[in-house]
């Protein structure tokens, strides 16, 4: 697990402290990832701004992995869709 504050933006920052858990779970010749990203405060604007991140970092990593190369280059959204489970 992971926890952090967000730092540069004070109505962010002001939430608190969030946690992230990543877990990987053997699946046939694959590994599924789970990425659950948490906070005490609901609803959460944190929560919702990193969530329209995780599929572009997890998307990107996957890339890496595979191909050598990151694909995305865009910055990531403060939006989001649904915050928790990526």
């Amino acid at each position: 697990m992971i926890r952090w504050q967000h730092q540069s933006k004070p109505e962010l920052n002001a939430e608190g402290d969030s946690s992230c858990t990543m877990e990987l779970e053997p699946s046939g010749t694959e590994v599924k990832l789970a990425i659950t990203h948490t906070i005490e405060l609901e609803p959460s604007k944190l929560i919702a701004a990193v969530s329209g991140g995780w599929p572009k970092i997890i998307s990107n990593l996957k890339s890496l992995l595979e191909a050598g190369c990151a694909v995305r280059q865009d910055p990531y959204p403060i939006e989001s869709a649904s915050p928790g489970r990526v």
